[in-house]
């Protein structure tokens, strides 16, 4: 599937930038956005997953290291987790995110020792926006980027400063790696204010069934049968059906 993905956006001349949403046990407790399981061990509770994220990098790195079409590798998105039995179990408060530096210093090692090429971006803790003591992670590659998400927020001249003040001072760059689901109004803002600010931007989703998005797809009536079908077998869907119906959506 990466594959196909990365070669359809190598002939339309767009960069790939690849973002592990799912890291092995959940990197947060938010099961909508992550593969967290509270019958199981998160990825900070378990060594395994550590090393399963650890040797699922180093594989993904190795297979592209030479791709000039994938732009670099967003190695954990939205981590949020209370490290520190601060009360917020998104890790807002934290102040010190020990073990997500931990966690970054393991993947980047990992993926140095097959490719010397691309981008390795980090994030804060409370989705992607907390870096409270994790200045270090600026000295652990050459070519690494922090990276932040921005939903829901003013669009002052002031919003970003918190993050433009690392770059200035540690000398990394910045890439405001996903926001949305808001007006046009403010989509318009945000864009003003990061360009202003020389950051660089993207949207999650681009599109989707809904019009708080940059773009609206309508989902065909065929697709909400299939998922009818998935959830109750009804209606009854035929193997032609449900091929059509996927492929309507796409």
């Amino acid at each position: 599937m990466l594959d196909n993905l990365i070669s359809w956006c190598a002939d339309n001349e767009m960069y790939v930038f690849l973002d592990m949403h799912g890291a092995p046990g959940g990197q947060g407790k938010n099961a909508d956005i992550s593969d967290y399981d509270a019958s199981k061990p998160s990825l900070w509770e378990s060594e395994d997953n550590k090393l399963k994220l650890i040797e699922l990098w180093k594989k993904i790195a190795d297979r592209y290291k030479d791709n000039p079409w994938v732009g670099g590798y967003d190695l954990i998105n939205e981590i949020n987790w209370d490290f520190e039995n601060s009360g917020n179990e998104n890790g807002c408060s934290c102040t010190r995110n020990q073990p997500a530096t931990d966690m970054f210093s393991r993947l980047i090692d990992a993926v140095r020792e097959v490719d010397q090429n691309h981008i390795v971006m980090v994030s804060g803790n409370c989705w992607g926006n907390n870096y409270n003591g994790l200045d270090g992670l600026a000295d652990l590659d050459d070519n690494l980027v922090y990276t932040f998400h921005k939903y829901w927020n003013y669009n002052g001249a002031n919003a970003v400063n918190w993050i433009t003040e690392k770059r200035e001072r540690l000398n990394v760059p910045l890439w405001m790696s996903e926001s949305g689901e808001n007006s046009n109004t403010w989509f318009t803002n945000a864009v003003a204010l990061f360009e202003a600010n020389d950051i660089g931007w993207s949207w999650w989703p681009v599109k989707k069934d809904g019009i708080n998005n940059v773009l609206r797809v309508k989902t065909p009536v065929e697709y909400n049968n299939l998922m009818s079908y998935w959830k109750s077998a009804s209606p009854i869907m035929n193997s032609d059906q449900i091929f059509d119906a996927v492929m309507k959506w796409a």
